[in-house]
């Protein structure tokens, strides 16, 4: 007889652990409520919703529940009533069960970041507000990551108004240590997207990020080097599908947390991508200022390397500058460093400029 736990039992009874409170509290109000009423539950990984349905299915209170998943994860998404209406005729239902909806993957149409205005399908959350009520009579629980709950309750708060429960779902240890495994292994592939650095990725490493917020029962010191980590993907993440300024919000983050504990190479690499940002921006000499910290911070850490690509961006720096001669001497030092750390791509873009 095979006596080892079932993985799925460790999770489900993990995930049971650590949200036992949220847990109860939703499932008074699928058990209470009647008609529209709204909840929402904050649910950082995708793979802790099937666990919270499993949950709530096996509350008490729930036995003559009907819970339904609607997935609407379509990024053009604009209208969500209309999403969750058509999802919903191709649900078998229960006659003999209350019905208590789940809404998932809402995300992906909110977006990852702000770029200044609100995203379609929040305005019209609350344009639509008043159709919900008539047009869908069931409570509803919207399950979102920590980012896309903020940025609805902050754009859509003629909807949020109506919040009758809000609760805040913690991953287990198991579930933050396999996302940031599957998250930080170079070379991974993100599904199909084909932008230099996928969407998926990002929306994984901001989920991420959400775990290591110092708390009461977690010092700095420990969280501190994890979280660093994070904002230094999440910097370089951003910049490589040409959204600076947000790569610019996070390069600053993970500076200032890389000067308060110590981490010099960290540091060297946020300000090289600061430089790069106000590079970006048509600030040169802002930038050569950057540059020039990072290069002190790689040559006190012995990283040639980073020694070398900063003196290369110093000249093309000085290049923008009209400082020809200047620049030349950084590219030439840049180049013996190439050739020392043996990077012949390293060499030909030098060469090059």
């Amino acid at each position: 007889m095979n006596n080892k736990p079932n993985s799925l039992d460790s999770d489900v009874a993990e995930f049971a652990g650590v949200n036992q409170e949220a847990i109860v509290q939703l499932a008074t109000f699928a058990h209470i409520s009647q008609g529209f009423t709204l909840a929402f539950a904050e649910v950082n990984f995708a793979l802790d919703v099937p666990l919270l349905v499993h949950a709530l299915e096996g509350h008490r209170r729930c036995k003559d529940i009907q819970f339904v998943v609607i997935q609407i994860d379509d990024p053009e998404l604009e209208f969500v009533l209309s999403a969750i209406k058509e999802k919903l005729q191709e649900v078998e239902l229960d006659a003999a069960k209350k019905l208590v909806l789940i809404v998932v993957g809402l995300e992906r149409s909110i977006g990852y970041v702000n770029h200044g205005k609100t995203p379609e399908v929040i305005a019209n959350l609350n344009f639509a507000r008043d159709l919900f009520p008539r047009q869908l009579p069931y409570p509803v629980v919207f399950v979102l990551p920590d980012y896309a709950l903020t940025r609805l309750a902050r754009g859509a708060h003629d909807l949020w108004a109506w919040t009758s429960a809000s609760v805040q779902i913690r991953s287990g240890r198991q579930r933050i240590e396999q996302v940031h495994e599957q998250v930080l292994v170079p070379g991974r592939q993100f599904g199909s997207d084909d932008k230099p650095v996928k969407q998926e990725r990002i929306d994984l490493l901001q989920r991420l990020l959400t775990q290591y917020q110092p708390t009461l029962g977690k010092p700095d010191a420990e969280l501190a080097p994890l979280r660093l980590n994070i904002l230094d993907e999440l910097a370089d993440a951003y910049f490589s599908l040409s959204d600076v300024q947000t790569a610019r919000h996070f390069y600053t983050e993970a500076l200032s947390l890389a000067q308060s504990i110590g981490k010099e190479w960290t540091q060297a690499n946020a300000l090289f991508g600061l430089g790069r940002t106000s590079a970006f921006f048509g600030n040169h000499a802002e930038a050569l200022t950057k540059y020039e910290q990072a290069l002190e911070l790689y040559k006190s850490v012995d990283d040639s390397l980073g020694e070398a690509n900063t003196l290369q961006v110093i000249g093309d720096g000085l290049q923008f500058l009209k400082q020809s001669q200047e620049a030349l001497n950084r590219y030439d030092e840049a180049l013996q460093l190439y050739k020392t750390t043996k990077d012949r791509l390293g060499e030909a873009n030098t060469l090059k400029a």
